[in-house]
């Protein structure tokens, strides 16, 4: 039923070292701070660059990178964020589905308890104590 909700409970509970770190850098990369940084040198680098091409010298796009460097890497993190958020979502999606199907299962349940008559004039099943209708062919199908 775990793997009905959490999408994850599939996954081994023991991760290694390096595939932790790996799994974080999605979230670093399309963090605040390291956007606003890149941001910053953006301004510094690029733009204020070329009305003061003193402002910043060779030593220092060396060290801090160029603007080809600062461009890609937001767009990196433009790609991280995406994902992060498409991830997010599709976690979110799968566990309401898996709230919906359980719902709409139970209320199932519940009508044929309560309409017994009407569900056979319909050509359902009864429902059986397995919480399944009786006589179902759907596990012999597969």
């Amino acid at each position: 039923m775990t793997a009905l909700i959490d999408p994850d409970a599939s996954e081994p509970a023991r991760k290694s070292m390096l595939a932790r770190a790996l799994d974080t850098v999605p979230r670093i990369l399309a963090s605040r701070a390291h956007i606003i940084w890149l941001f910053v040198l953006l301004l510094w680098i690029v733009i204020l660059a070329v009305p003061f091409p003193s402002i910043a010298s060779a030593r220092v796009e060396l060290i801090l990178g160029n603007y080809t460097n600062v461009t890609s890497d937001l767009g990196a993190c433009i790609a991280a964020g995406g994902t992060v958020a498409l991830v997010r979502h599709s976690r979110r999606q799968s566990r309401l589905a898996a709230e919906r199907h359980q719902m709409t299962t139970e209320i199932h349940r519940l009508l044929h308890a309560a309409h017994p008559q009407t569900a056979e004039a319909l050509g359902q099943q009864p429902w059986g104590q397995s919480g399944a209708p009786t006589g179902s062919t759907s596990e012999s199908d597969g």
